[in-house]
């Protein structure tokens, strides 16, 4: 909250004094009041009836008592006096000379002595019928009236210590009363009485009834303590201390407690806070004072004074001029605690009569959070002041009424006119439009406003989706979009002029500003990337490309500093385009990839490639691959154009046949293209694309590879194992790469990529580690030491029989062949060591089965040598066959069991005579279907479910297995 603390400032003034009596004819004792009357009672024993003016305005009742009529009730001094406003008729009671007088309001007599030797009395008046209590001594007694001016006595109460009260109240069940040396609680029905406390004879005893069923009881020095009657206990509050000359204690509504003393000083204190209010208000010395009908009087001797409680608005309106905003909110919760129904809508109120305090204070921060919490606050008033920056169709709104505020502004001007007026005033000296003070001021008023404004966007926005449809509705609608769009139009000035980066994340909101509001204003302050964004904003994409272009081109002009970077902006609106697919993206994209080609290739290629123009997204139409293709291809970039083709190969789902196919093509020519002597291990990944993506066309590939066969030898293994030449992939392997391991893990893999395992047919060939079914035990990978014992590949033994492991026999021993012209590099006893050791490692493969294997061996090699194969090979085969055999004995003799109990059951009969009945329904079985069990119960069909459970629960019971 805005102001200064309360300790610094304290609260004014609660209530003003209006004198309606003055130079009375007597002096005065003490005083009442009854329904726009004032009753007056004397030192010399009357009782003086004054009508007071009839009005609302506490000066309507200045001077305006009139005295109508006069009752004498004795020589003394009027002790008491009091009033009985629901009687009926009303009455006034006073107590002089130790008797009870009971009169009417006119004061036509003295009325009726009610008792005598009574030294204290006190009314109960929010009863169905009103009563008087009468302190005497030893007793209280009880008085109800029964009729005009009849009262009877309604029962007799024992005093506590048989004592008479020197001050007596009514609350409730209790009466409380203050006796010689301590206050007493005495309950009206039963008359038991409860010490409250100790009272100090040195001062005089005052009690008092509050409205929350409490007691305010005056102690030793004047000081005050509060009691709760619901619990019978002092109330944990704090105590009073109260002037040592107090005379009269009263209460003014449910929150202030006043005291009048002999020195003319009236105290205030407020019963919430817990605290004495200062200054106090000074009158004449005081007597008595008087808070019955609604209304607060305090008298001195010869004159009694209206203490008029002065309206809260008014309290408030004077400390918020003051800017005393914490006080101010003081004087509300005093007035309205937190259980008052009217606390919220006051609440409100105070925000709004705060905010526009604080800013007449130009505290700007602080009003803003105040209009944020303020319902009634009318947002237009405050856009007023920076209307040089609204839109030019912006309507001002009527000036606002000032009840009693002189810091609500009358009219708005601009900002800067209206902060310089304040500065004079605060100042008291002229301040220069230029100046230091002036300038800091305003920037603080134009950032506060840009936070109030982002907050006040989003309720709108807020609102605005709740909108129902109808006519009320959619011109309310039509209120709120003007609204919006003054707002977002002030609030990206401000942005710009504080050059605040949050101006970008409002227009990448949906901003309801036009493109006519903002763009001589940015143009005047040279921030053309503010206005190629709002373009883009505002839907004129192809008027953003051109000021991001030239700004690319030509940079923002000397002394301007670019927050953006075009070339980012550019890429992002194109890829923007590439999501939208219509008729004029192509158009926008042929014009402005070229031109962003020229400064950043590579955020040539983002705009098909990047994040927001990944395919994919659902419901959306997106430039297709060929037209993206064209564009790039007309750059003239071989590089674009093969990076674009791996991103749709590589990372999308969207490749069609003919563009793998030319990414390949693309990766040959790059590899055909290098010097002969080049590396091999060339830069384009041509083996993993052939490898690990499918879909493409595989014969133009493969006449592309051969046209060169020495330097793409394993491109043209995998083409050729894709197209099924499994004998030529193999022949390269072996005689051109001379390359034993990868022909093993060829033939594993390919073994397991036939039919019905196609999920192996994937696995690189080339792969730097093959897959966990490929590794091979042969010719182990990288010139690892070949295994020291071999078990003849029985893990080999349930492989699918495809010939390949055949194939590679056959190509080895061709190498073994002397007659026949050998590979480059490979010798005969190499070639043979390797036919040895396949036949050793894949002894159980079915692709080398002896069979096969033994009419290609050569007849010249000594059987030693091939004895391990054969060996391992016969018996895996032997007890193949045996297996075999016995599995054939086991099926024909479970076979015949079959047809045997087959045999024997078809053989069973039963005998249905004419008296055979059904066991379930008890009647004949005769020519009808029935049902024959096991044990030759016969049964109709319709009743064999019935009997199947009566059975099985029998025998369940007996504890068989089936009935």
């Amino acid at each position: 909250r805005g102001g200064e603390p309360s300790v610094a400032r304290p609260l004014m003034g609660t209530f003003k004094p209006v004198p309606v009596l003055e130079d009375a004819r007597e002096g005065i004792d003490v005083i009442a009041y009854l329904s726009n009357t004032l009753f007056v009672g004397t030192r010399a024993g009357s009782v003086i009836r004054f009508t007071l003016a009839r009005g609302d305005l506490p000066e309507e009742l200045h001077g305006s008592a009139k005295q109508e009529a006069v009752v004498k009730l004795g020589r003394t001094a009027i002790e008491q006096l009091g009033t009985v406003a629901g009687g009926q008729p009303p009455a006034v009671v006073g107590l002089c000379g130790g008797n009870l007088h009971v009169m009417l309001p006119n004061l036509s007599s003295d009325g009726v002595k009610l008792a005598t030797t009574v030294t204290a009395f006190c009314v109960r008046d929010d009863a169905e019928l009103p009563a008087i209590a009468v302190s005497q001594k030893k007793k209280i007694i009880l008085f109800q009236q029964t009729g005009p001016q009849g009262y009877q006595k309604l029962r007799e109460l024992p005093s506590p210590g048989g004592e008479a009260a020197g001050c007596l109240v009514w609350s409730g069940q209790w009466l409380c009363g203050a006796f010689k040396k301590d206050y007493y609680l005495i309950n009206e029905g039963d008359g038991s009485a409860r010490d409250i406390c100790r009272l100090d004879g040195r001062c005089a005893p005052r009690i008092k009834v509050l409205m929350n069923n409490e007691l305010m009881l005056t102690t030793a020095d004047n000081v005050g303590i509060f009691y709760m009657l619901e619990k019978l206990q002092p109330a944990p509050r704090s105590t009073i201390d109260w002037s040592k000359n107090l005379v009269a204690v009263g209460t003014s509504g449910p929150s202030y407690l006043v005291g009048a003393t002999s020195s003319g000083e009236v105290v205030v204190y407020s019963i919430r806070d817990q605290k004495m209010q200062v200054p106090s208000l000074q009158v004449d010395p005081l007597r008595c004072l008087c808070d019955t009908g609604g209304r607060l009087f305090v008298a001195s001797d010869r004159s009694v004074i209206l203490l008029s409680p002065i309206p809260y608005e008014t309290q408030r309106a004077k400390l918020l001029a003051q800017v005393r905003v914490t006080e101010a909110l003081e004087l509300l919760n005093a007035n309205f605690p937190p259980e008052d129904p009217q606390r919220e809508r006051q609440l409100q109120d105070f925000h709004f009569h705060a905010g526009w305090a604080l800013f007449h204070d130009m505290q700007f921060p602080v009003a803003f959070q105040h209009f944020t919490f303020s319902p009634d606050f009318e947002i237009r008033h405050l856009l007023a002041f920076w209307t040089d920056l609204l839109p030019a169709n912006w309507v001002a709104p009527p000036p606002m009424t000032r009840p009693q505020a002189p810091y609500i502004p009358e009219k708005a001007v601009p900002i800067s006119e209206f902060i310089q007026s304040r500065l004079q005033v605060k100042q008291q000296s002229s301040v220069t439009p230029g100046s230091s003070a002036l300038r800091t001021i305003v920037n603080l008023a134009n950032e506060s406003m840009s936070t109030f404004l982002r907050k006040q966007r989003m309720a709108i926005l807020g609102d605005r989706r709740g909108t129902q449809a109808g006519g009320d509705a959619a011109a309310e609608a039509a209120k709120k979009e003007a609204m919006m769009r003054a707002i977002d139009t002030l609030l990206l000035k401000l942005l710009v002029a504080a050059d605040d980066p949050k101006w970008r994340e409002l227009l990448s909101s949906n901003v309801s500003c036009q493109l006519e509001d903002c763009e001589a204003y940015l143009k005047e302050h040279r921030r053309k990337d503010v206005l190629a964004c709002l373009q883009h904003s505002c839907g004129q994409t192809g008027a953003a490309l051109e000021e991001w272009s030239i700004l690319m081109r030509e940079g923002p002009g000397p002394g301007v500093e670019l927050k953006l970077d075009p070339v980012h902006e550019m890429s992002a609106i194109l890829q923007g385009i590439v999501l939208q697919g219509d008729d004029n993206s192509e158009n926008l994209l042929t014009t402005y990839v070229p031109i962003l080609f020229a400064v950043s290739p590579e955020a040539a290629l983002q705009v098909f490639t990047g994040t927001a123009a990944l395919p994919g997204v659902p419901g959306r139409q997106r430039l297709t691959p060929e037209k993206a293709m064209q564009i790039l291809t007309d750059t003239g970039s071989t590089d674009l154009t093969r990076r674009y083709l791996e991103h749709l190969v590589f990372k999308t789902s969207v490749a069609e046949a003919s563009q793998k196919t030319r990414l390949g093509q693309m990766y040959i020519e790059e590899i055909v293209a290098r010097p002969a002597d080049a590396d091999d291990d060339y830069g384009p990944p041509l083996l993993c694309f052939l490898e690990e993506v499918d879909g493409y066309d595989l014969s133009p590939l493969l006449l592309k590879v051969e046209e060169k066969p020495r330097r793409l030898k394993r491109e043209r293994v995998v083409l050729l194992s894709r197209l099924g030449r499994n004998e030529d992939a193999l022949r390269i392997l072996i005689q051109d790469l001379q390359d034993l391991a990868r022909a093993e893990i060829f033939c594993l893999i390919r073994s397991r990529g036939q039919p019905g395992v196609e999920e192996h047919g994937r696995a690189a060939i080339f792969g730097a580690v093959p897959p966990q079914y490929a590794i091979p035990v042969a010719f182990p990978i990288g010139g690892a030491p070949e295994p020291a014992v071999v078990d003849g590949g029985k893990t080999s033994a349930g492989m699918p029989s495809s010939g390949l492991f055949l194939l590679f026999l056959r190509i080895l021993l061709e190498a073994c062949d002397p007659e026949k012209e050998k590979p480059v590099g490979m010798e005969a006893a190499a070639a043979k060591k390797a036919v040895l050791q396949l036949l050793k490692s894949y002894s159980y493969h079915p692709d080398l089965h002896p069979a096969k294997v033994l009419p290609l061996l050569p007849s010249s090699w000594p059987l030693s040598e091939l004895a391990t194969y054969f060996i391992q090979s016969t018996s895996h085969y032997l007890h193949e066959q045996r297996s075999l055999t016995f599995q054939e004995k086991l099926s024909s003799y479970e076979y015949l069991s079959t047809h045997s109990d087959w045999a024997e059951a078809r053989g069973m009969s039963v005998s249905v005579t004419a008296e055979r009945c059904c066991p379930v329904c008890n009647r004949r079985i005769m020519d009808k279907a029935f049902d024959a069990f096991p044990d030759g119960t016969c049964v109709h069909i319709q009743c064999s479910q019935d009997w199947s459970g009566k059975a099985a629960r029998s025998a369940a019971a007996a504890g068989l297995d089936e009935p």
